[in-house]
C-alpha cells in the first residue's frame, strides 16, 4: 500500500504542524472552512477528524482504504479522538491546568480502524490483514470534548486540541489483537462455508457482532450488523474499544505520574476483562480484584516504611551482658519463587510478589497456567512502573511438568506457594531446609448456633458459598446446624440460593463456569456418592459441560464425601447436630484447619468455641474470607504453613541478621 506524495512527511514537519495547532481550539486552526458545513448540516460526523486532515495536514478527505499518510517512510493512519474528564474526577481536576490536569482526562468513545472484510478466504493471516495494516502505526491527535451531552457538529469549534502521540502496540497487545481479529475472521469463514448463497451467508450474520462480543478483548464491531429498511445490510467496522483507547490515552497523560501503582487502575477495565475470560469470573469482580491488588501493592509500599530493625540491648541475665548490645537487621531471602493460584492471579500474585520486592529480594514469579496472562499484565504494570529488569523473572507452564524443578533448583532461596493440599505437601518435601509459605486447601464449615439471626446467617453462608462458583480456598464448603433450628435455616438459604442468576461471566452472573471439565468431574461425583447415601438435594442438579447449577444438600451425614472433601465449586451441605460440641469435634476432624465462621448471638459463647476450634481465622457473625489484606491470614494442619497478610508476608520474606557489640 502507498500513499500519493502530498500525504509523505517527515518526522520533524509532522511536529511542527502538530505543536502548532495544539493549545488551539478547533474552529482556531479550521482554515480549510470545515465549520462553515455546519450552518446547513448540524449533524455532520467525523468533523474533527476532517478539520485535522484537511486543515493542519493539508489534504482532502476521500474513502480509499489506504492508510493516511507516511511519516519518514512509515504507513501512519491519522487518528482523531475526543477525551474528557470523566464525571467522577471533575472535583480531583478541579484548579488544576496543564499537565497536571491531562491527567485526569479519559477516552470519549473508541477509535474506529477500518471496514469489516467479509471475504475471509483473502484474509488468511493478521499481520497481511486490511484492519493491521491500518492498525500497525497509529498517529493519535486528541481533542477534549468539553460536554457531557451530544453537542451539533458547530459546537465542536470550542473543543481545545489537546495533544497527539504515535501508538504502535506491545508484543502483548498483538497477540490479544490477532485473537480478537481471528474470531471474527473464523466465525465468518464458518458461516461463508456453510452457506453458499450470499443472501442466506447476509441473514444467518445477522446479529454476529452481539454474539461475538463477550469473545472479544480489545476491538469491537459496531454498528450492528443488521438489514436496513432499503433491503441492504449495515456493514461494521472494526473499532479499538473505549477501555482500550482510555488506556492508550491514560498512559500517554501519565507517562510522567510519580505514583505507578496507578498503573493498574488505570488498566482495569483491560485487566480485568482479560482475568474474567481466563477464569470465567464476574467482569465486576474480576475489576474490582484489580482495583484491590492495586491498593494491596500501595499499602506493601507503606508498610515497608514501618518495617525496620531494632536495637537490643542486653538486660541483667548476667553482669557482662548489660554491656552488650545487639542491631537486629531486616535483610532480604534472596530469590523468591512465588508460585499463584488460578481462582485469584491477580491479587494473590501480587500479594506475594509485592511484600517480596518490599523485603528486597528478587522474584521469580510462576503463573498460574489457567490465569497466566492476567498474571503476566501485573507482572507488566510492575515494569511500566519502573521495576528494573530482572528483579521481577517469569516461567510459565504447567506446573505438573516444570513444578519441581523450579521447586528443587539450589538458586531459590523461598517459596511462596498457592494451591491444593496435595502440591503443598510436595514442595514442603522438595524443599527441605529451605522457608516455604504455603497456602493450601480449606473445608470450611459453618456453625449455627439456634440463637443465632438466621436471616443474616443464611445471606452470609450463601455470599460465602457460592460467590466466584465456590472456587475459593475461604468459601464455606459445609454448614452445621442445630437440628432444632435446621428446617428454618434450610428454607432460607434454599430461597438465597434460588436467587443466584447461572451464565456468563460478562453478564455478572453469580455461578460461571468452574475452571474446567475435570473440576466439574470431581464435583459431579460428589453430588452422586451423596444422593446415593441419602443427602436430599433442595436444589435442581444441573451441568452443562463444566457449568454446575448451584446445589444445596441436606441431612448430609458423616459418611458421606461432601461432608469431608473440598469440592470447589458450587455445592454446600448441611450437617444437622445436637450440640455445638458436636459441631466443634466435626471441624476439628478435618485434615484441614483455614477458618469456620460461627452464628451466636451470645459472644461469650462465640469466644468460648473459637477458642476450640482448630483453625487459623474464626469469623464470628460473617461468613469466611480473606481480609482485609493487612490482616493475619493462616491455615494450619492441611490448610497451609506460615502467616500471610502484607505485614506478614514481609516478615515472612525476610531474615534478620543479630550484630552483636560488646560496649
Amino acid at each position: 500500500m502507498a500513499v500519493s506524495d502530498d500525504r509523505k512527511y517527515t518526522s520533524t514537519y509532522v511536529y511542527e504542524l502538530l505543536e502548532k495547532a495544539k493549545g488551539k481550539t478547533l474552529g482556531e486552526v479550521d482554515s480549510s472552512g470545515q465549520f462553515i458545513r455546519t450552518i446547513d448540516n448540524k449533524k455532520i460526523t467525523g468533523i474533527a477528524g476532517d478539520v485535522i486532515e484537511q486543515s493542519v495536514f493539508g489534504y482532502n478527505r476521500d474513502s480509499k482504504q489506504e492508510c493516511d499518510i507516511e511519516i519518514d517512510g512509515v504507513l501512519t493512519e491519522l487518528k482523531t479522538t475526543g477525551v474528557r474528564i470523566p464525571k467522577s474526577k471533575l472535583k480531583q481536576a478541579k484548579g488544576k491546568t496543564g499537565d497536571a490536569y491531562n491527567l485526569y482526562l479519559s477516552a470519549k468513545e473508541g477509535i474506529s480502524i477500518t471496514g469489516v472484510t467479509f471475504e475471509p478466504t483473502i484474509q488468511t493471516d493478521f499481520f497481511t490483514s486490511h484492519f493491521w495494516e491500518k492498525a500497525q502505526r497509529l498517529l493519535i491527535v486528541f481533542y477534549e470534548y468539553q460536554s457531557y451531552t451530544i453537542v451539533p457538529a458547530s459546537a465542536y469549534a470550542e473543543f481545545p486540541i489537546i495533544d497527539y502521540c504515535y501508538n504502535s502496540f506491545s508484543t502483548e497487545e498483538q497477540a490479544m489483537l490477532r485473537n480478537d481479529w481471528e474470531i471474527v475472521r473464523n466465525y465468518l469463514q464458518e458461516i461463508y462455508n456453510l452457506y453458499p448463497n450470499s443472501n442466506e451467508r447476509l441473514h444467518h450474520l445477522e446479529g454476529f457482532t452481539h454474539k461475538l462480543r463477550p469473545n472479544l478483548l480489545l476491538i469491537e464491531l459496531v454498528p450492528g450488523f443488521k438489514k436496513k429498511a432499503t433491503g441492504s445490510y449495515q456493514k461494521p467496522r472494526y473499532r479499538l474499544k473505549r477501555t482500550f483507547v482510555d488506556y492508550i490515552v491514560r498512559g500517554h497523560f501519565e507517562k510522567n505520574r510519580i505514583d505507578k501503582v496507578l498503573i493498574l487502575e488505570r488498566d482495569k477495565e483491560i485487566i480485568g476483562t482479560v482475568l474474567a475470560k481466563e477464569v470465567s469470573k464476574g467482569i465486576k469482580a474480576a475489576i474490582s480484584e484489580v482495583v484491590r491488588t492495586a491498593d494491596l501493592i500501595r499499602y506493601s509500599a507503606e508498610e515497608g516504611l514501618r518495617s525496620v530493625g531494632e536495637i537490643v540491648e542486653g538486660g541483667s541475665f548476667e553482669a557482662a551482658s548489660k554491656r552488650k548490645v545487639a542491631m537486629v537487621r531486616k535483610e532480604p531471602m534472596g530469590l523468591v519463587l512465588a508460585i499463584a493460584p488460578f481462582n485469584y492471579p491477580v491479587n494473590l500474585s501480587a500479594s506475594k510478589i509485592a511484600p517480596a520486592l518490599i523485603g528486597g529480594n528478587v522474584v521469580l514469579f510462576k503463573p498460574p497456567t489457567q490465569g497466566a496472562i492476567s498474571g503476566l499484565l501485573l507482572v507488566k504494570a510492575f515494569h511500566e512502573a519502573g521495576i528494573p529488569a530482572g528483579v521481577i523473572n517469569t516461567v510459565t507452564g504447567k506446573g505438573s511438568e516444570i513444578g519441581d524443578y523450579l521447586i528443587a533448583h539450589p538458586l531459590v532461596d523461598f517459596i511462596n506457594f498457592t494451591g491444593s493440599t496435595p502440591v503443598g505437601k510436595r514442595i514442603g518435601e522438595l524443599a527441605g531446609m529451605r522457608p516455604i509459605l504455603l497456602e493450601l486447601g480449606g473445608k470450611d464449615g459453618a456453625i449455627v448456633s439456634d440463637d443465632a439471626d438466621l436471616e443474616k446467617a443464611a445471606k452470609d453462608i450463601v455470599s460465602g458459598a457460592f460467590s466466584y462458583s465456590g472456587q475459593r480456598c475461604t468459601a464455606i464448603k459445609r454448614v452445621l446446624v442445630m437440628e432444632n433450628i435446621a428446617d428454618k435455616l434450610a428454607e432460607l438459604i434454599k430461597a438465597e440460593v434460588e436467587k443466584l442468576t447461572v451464565g456468563n461471566p460478562f453478564d455478572n452472573a453469580d455461578i460461571t463456569p468452574l475452571i474446567d471439565n475435570r473440576a466439574a468431574d470431581f464435583i459431579e461425583g460428589l453430588i452422586e456418592d451423596a444422593q446415593e447415601k441419602g443427602a436430599k438435594a433442595l436444589t435442581q442438579i444441573k451441568r452443562e459441560k463444566n457449568l454446575l447449577w448451584p446445589v444445596l444438600f441436606d441431612h448430609v451425614t458423616l459418611d458421606m464425601r461432601i461432608a469431608w472433601e473440598e469440592p470447589f465449586g458450587p455445592v454446600l451441605p448441611l450437617i444437622r447436630i445436637k450440640s455445638l460440641d458436636e459441631a466443634i469435634e466435626i471441624c476439628n476432624g478435618s485434615e484441614y484447619g483455614l477458618q469456620t465462621s460461627v452464628f451466636t448471638k451470645n459472644i461469650v459463647q462465640a469466644f468460648d468455641i473459637a477458642g476450640k476450634l482448630e483453625v487459623g481465622t474464626v469469623q464470628i457473625n460473617n461468613k469466611t474470607q480473606r481480609g482485609p489484606d493487612n490482616f493475619p491470614f493462616l491455615g494450619i494442619k492441611g490448610s497451609g504453613v506460615g502467616v500471610q497478610g502484607i505485614k506478614y508476608s514481609i516478615e515472612s520474606m525476610t531474615k534478620i541478621k543479630s550484630i552483636v557489640i560488646d560496649l
